[in-house]
Order: structure tokens, then sequence, then C-alpha cells
């Protein structure tokens, strides 16, 4: 089942001097509810809330661009509605915001704390377990031992908790002044045991504590509308306790905690950050191991920019008196996929858990990457040239994919060294050539034939199937949207028969079935960091049968405006002929050799179906109540939506110009060959 977790952003951080949420604080400027969204979709966590304050929005969707997160990620604003003061109403009021309308067990957490793996997989395990006791009001709370929560700055406030003989909360209570003295662990009141639990705000709950939690925290609001008092969390769920209204587990964990309260504490934040991927994620090293890389892995820190699956990137060592020029179990150079060899030098490789919820069939699409590396690894060999795919590594009991104890699926494949993502800023001679290497990767695959490979995805690029999922999510009106975006709805349907017509007449009946990548976006090529020469396509994981529309499509999409794919202001989406005739040049150039007359004819339709598809899965999944794709903001796939179908648009109102940008590269292509 679906587990959420809503993440308290909202606060003021006012001891530490600022936004501490935001505060870069990994090795490679991540903040600590980084590392909570990444442990939380490796625990099966599948979406989560940012409970934000308004102002800060654009920084927190503006970081969430950056470091995506691999799990769906949606923003909800706490305001504070005060006759006085800006002070939000608290974490007890930003749960009630974060959790309306949740149906399934859900975690809290602070923005500004990092929990650490293992607490949070074992809060995941509690809720799944006590998930089928429908209706109950019930809640958890994760206890770390007091003395492993201090702070080298001085005393600290951690609330107590007191618990029963079967691990049930008994009574919370707030102790300021948390430190060591005279080698005791003492608060302002008391003195402490070593292993006293205390509650660092992870805690988690059934859908019906909220129906609890809405009349406190509405009649605290009443009474404290003009000052500045908030209604902490751990307070209201001590006062439902005392009550007797609600049973709280308390589950103890060794799990390292980090958080910031003082801005002396960032430093020490920082140094134990960089240590945590090989301390907290041993697992992963573990793994790593048991794949036949001819080193040594070492360390591990998660790839935070991954969509679908679980990414790390493994840095590994060669062990004393190999040399790491020779070739390892996967046919490469110890070099890995990209540069030269260096004795005792450091090797890195991106180690995978695989999204079963996106791939079902991680045994076909194993078997895909194999016959697809291996067929491509024999045609470069033949033609005198390099693979434009990396190989995968296989692992030493045989075979490409590890299994772990909980079920989870891995792969590994090298890290390119020395390459770097193509982004929105390529240059027409780079659009040029990436085009050109996805048009030669389905020819370099033609031979095989389209059922040479599994359907990772059934139906994947289907126009008809996915206007029926818009008709079916408009009539459903899930979580009651479709009022507010009755124009867009119109407008898809408009595009959609325009599209539809246009093909048909153009003769797409026609069009035959090859294997194509599928996710053919500028993001999926990999460039040479100093030449800017294509190095590596990557994300092979939709290469199957498909039409080259999908794969002209996509480029076409993603490289003919300078604008974002989620741009807010659709007007400011426009095509730019130049970048598409450069994509048209290099796929013609790469295509000659195969291309028929009615996959030409149809090529310049291919950007404004994309898009339109796209388009409409976005509005669907903005419907259904963003279920698919992550969100960052309020009506973001509504957005997504409104820009990808005026890109569409405009692509039809132009297509006379796209047409006459393909015959030119298809004349150039013949005199060229």
């Amino acid at each position: 089942m679906g587990l959420a977790i809503v993440v308290l952003a909202a606060g003021l951080g006012t001891r530490y001097g600022g936004r501490k949420q935001l505060a870069p604080l990994g090795p490679a400027g991540e903040t600590l509810f980084d590392y909570t969204l990444h442990d939380a979709a490796a625990a099966g966590f599948v979406d989560a809330v940012l409970v934000v304050a308004p102002e800060t929005v654009g920084a927190v969707t503006a970081h969430l661009n950056e470091f995506v997160p691999p799990i769906a990620v949606r923003l909800v604003e706490q305001r504070a509605r005060r006759g006085s003061g800006t002070r939000p109403w608290g974490t007890a009021h930003a749960t009630i915001v974060g959790g309306d309308g949740m149906t399934t067990p859900f975690a809290v957490a602070n923005a500004d704390d990092a929990y650490g793996a293992e607490a949070i997989a074992a809060l995941a395990t509690h809720l799944r377990a006590r998930a089928a006791e429908r209706g109950s009001r019930f809640g958890a709370v994760v206890g770390y031992a007091a003395a492993t929560t201090l702070s080298s700055r001085g005393g600290v406030s951690r609330a107590v908790c007191r618990i029963d003989e079967r691990s049930r909360l008994v009574h919370i209570e707030e102790h300021t002044g948390v430190r060591r003295a005279a080698g005791r662990l003492v608060s302002d009141t008391a003195t402490l045991d070593e292993t006293t639990l205390v509650s660092m705000n992870l805690w988690g709950f059934s859908p019906g504590f909220l129906d609890l939690l809405r009349p406190i925290v509405a009649r605290f609001v009443a009474e404290h509308r003009d000052d500045d008092r908030e209604l902490r969390l751990p307070d209201l769920v001590g006062e439902l306790v005392a009550r007797g209204d609600l049973e709280v587990a308390v589950l103890p964990t060794t799990s390292t905690w980090l958080g910031v309260t003082h801005p002396e504490d960032a430093s020490v934040v920082r140094e134990r950050l960089a240590a945590l991927p090989a301390t907290s994620r041993p697992d992963v090293v573990e793994i790593a191991a048991l794949f036949a890389t001819g080193v040594v892995p070492v360390d591990a820190s998660p790839l935070l920019h991954g969509h679908i699956h679980d990414t790390y990137v493994v840095t590994c060592r060669q062990p004393r008196g190999v040399d790491t020029a020779g070739p390892d179990a996967t046919g490469a150079t110890g070099a890995g996929q990209h540069g030269e060899a260096h004795a005792n030098a450091t090797v890195r490789i991106v180690l995978q858990r695989l999204n079963s919820a996106v791939f079902a069939d991680v045994d076909a699409l194993a078997g895909n990457l194999e016959r697809i590396t291996a067929h491509l690894r024999q045609t470069a060999a033949a033609n005198g040239t390099r693979p434009i795919v990396a190989d995968p590594i296989a692992t030493r009991a045989g075979g490409w994919t590890h299994v772990d104890e909980h079920g989870g699926s891995w792969r590994a494949t090298r890290f390119a060294e020395g390459t770097r993502v193509l982004g929105r800023d390529a240059t027409t001679d780079e659009l040029r050539a990436a085009a050109r290497a996805f048009a030669e990767l389905t020819r370099d695959l033609d031979d095989l034939g389209p059922d040479a490979l599994v359907e990772t995805i059934p139906r994947f690029h289907d126009l008809a199937r996915r206007c029926a999922d818009l008709a079916t999510a408009v009539a459903r009106d899930r979580v009651g949207r479709a009022s507010h975006v009755v124009d867009l709805i119109a407008r898809a349907n408009e595009l959609a028969d325009r599209v539809e017509l246009e093909l048909a007449e153009a003769g797409a009946g026609h069009v035959p079935r090859r294997i194509v990548h599928n996710d053919a976006k500028l993001d999926n090529v990999l460039v040479d960091a100093a030449t800017g020469a294509v190095a590596y396509i990557v994300d092979l994981d939709t290469v199957m049968a498909g039409s080259v529309l999908n794969d002209f499509g996509e480029l076409a999409r993603t490289a003919t405006t300078h604008a974002a794919e989620d741009e807010p202001d659709p007007t400011r989406i426009t095509l730019d002929l130049e970048r598409f005739a450069a994509l048209a040049d290099g796929y013609v150039a790469g295509s000659h050799s195969f291309l028929t007359v009615s996959e030409r004819d149809c090529l310049a339709l291919a950007g404004p179906l994309l898009s339109l598809e796209n388009g409409v899965r976005f509005l669907t999944d903005h419907l259904d109540g963003d279920v698919y794709f992550r969100v960052h903001r309020p009506d973001h796939n509504a957005q997504r939506a409104g820009a990808q179908l005026r890109l569409a648009g405009e692509m039809l109102d132009q297509l006379d110009a796209l047409r006459d940008a393909v015959a030119v590269a298809a004349l150039t292509s013949r005199t060229s060959s």
C-alpha cells in the first residue's frame, strides 16, 4: 500500500538566523530534507507533502528542481493569518495543513532534521503493519537515546518520552537545557538516564488521527489569533495520550540523527554528512561489492537527480597489485566508461535499485538491457567504432541484477567520467549531433526486429489511450479540479482532433514499428565535457518497439523552446525554428539508410504529437490528484499541461515551416550521401 510523509518546512529558524530547512549542508549542497525524502523513498513511501511558508515557495521549488527527489512531492502553504505577528501556528497546525485528505497512514518529520535511513524504515514497517486497522486512531514516534542528540554548542530542548512495559507512550514532556555536565546527562530540571528516549519529531499516524487533531487546533487558533504562540505537535499528542484518546507506540532506534539549532551547528553537520554515505548506508557498499567490477567499493552517496530509480554513485578503489588498465568482467577497461585509466586511481560506478512500481518486470528490463548492449557492442566492433551506450556490470553470481533480502532488484553500470548532461542551453551543433545519435541508435538496432525486446511499459506512447485516460479523469473528477481547468480540457481535445487528422492525412498508418529509445529527451544524452561530442545515450529502460516519431517528437518537445517544461506563463513558450531545423538535419542524416517516405512525411508532426501527449498526461494527473508526476507547487501539473499544450499549438500553427525544415534536411542528406 502507498504511504505518505509530511515534511514540516515552514519554520522561521529564529535561533539559526534564517530558514535552516534550506541550508546547503550536504556534500553537493543538499538540505537535510533531501536526505529525509531519499530515505523515505527507500523505505517505501510513495508520496511526500512539503509544508512551506508562502514566501519560500519559490526557493523550495527551485531547490527541488535542482535536487529532484526520488519520490512524488507536493507543496502546500502554511499561512499565519494572525492579527499581529508573522509566526506560523506551529507544528500541530502544519500537520493539519499537510495531512489534509490523507486516506492512508502517514509520517510527519521536520525539514531541518535528518533522521537516518533505519529510523524511517522502522516507522514505515510499523505503519504498514497497522494499515489494515481501518477507522482506528493510532500514532507512533521514533525514540532516540537522548545522549545521541546533544549539541556541542550547549543545552538543547528535547521531548522526553515515558513509556510503559509495552513500549507505549505514557507521557511526553519537554526538557530544556539537555546537556552533559560533570559526566552526567542533565536538563534544567532533572538528571536523565543515558538511554532516556526523546522524540525528534519523527511521527507516524493513522488518517483518523486528523479527526482528533482538527478541533484542538481550531480551538487554539481561535484563542490565540492575536498573539505569537504556537501549538507544538508533541504537546498535542501528549494531551491526547493523557485523555486516553490516542495510543502511541514508541519505536526505539539506533539511527544517527542530525540537526541544526544554532548557526555554529552547521559545520558539525556538514562534517558528519560528508561521512554519512559510508557509515549510514553500508548496505549500498556491500551490494556494490556483489558486482564484478574488479575494484573494491569503499563509499556511496545518493544521486538525488534521479527521477525513477533509487540511484547511488559508488566510489571504488583498486585492490593492491592490480593494474587498472586491464579489462574487467564488463569488457570495459578499469577507467570506466570515459577517460584513460591510471594506476591506483579511484573508479566510480552507478548502482540503482529499480523502481518496480514503474517497471513491474525487472527481469524483462535486465534481459532487454543485455540484448541491447550486446548487439550494439557487436555492431560497433564490426564498424570499428565505440558503442554509444554503456555496458552493464555483471554480478559475481552471474546475471545482471542482484535481488536483496527485501526483494529489491539492483543493477550497476560504470559512471561516465568526464561527461555532462546535454541541457536546454545546448548549441544547434550539439542538437544536431544528439538527434543523429538517437537516429543511429535505431539504425544499429533495426536488424534485431521490433519483437526482439519486451515491452517494459505497455502502450507507453499511445495518444488515443492517453486521451481516453483524460476523459475518464474528467468524468471521475477525483479531487474536484475539473471545473478549474475547463479551458485546458477543451484545448487538449481540440488539439487531439487536429493532430489525429494531420497524422491520418500524412500517412501515419503506414509508419513501421521499430526499436526506438522512446524517451529521447536532451537530458538522456551525455556529451564530452571538453569537446561537446556525444559520448553516451543513457536511460535505456524504455528502449523497445515504437515509432521514430516517439524519439524525434521528444527531441523536438524538449529542445525547440527556451522555456521550461513547466513554464507557468504559456505566453513565454515560443518555437525556435532554427533549433528544430538542426534536429531535423541531424535525425534525417542519421536515419537516411532506413527512413521510409511515410516516416519522413510524418516527422514534422512528431513534435506536436509528443507535446500533446505529455500535456494530456500532465492534465490527467492533475485531475487525479498528482499521483504519478512529482509536483513542487500548487497546480504544478496543470501548469505543465498548459505549457505543453501551448507548445503543441505553436508547432501545429507553424507546421508548414516544420515540413520545410524536414524537406531541406532530406535533400541535404541525399546530396551528402
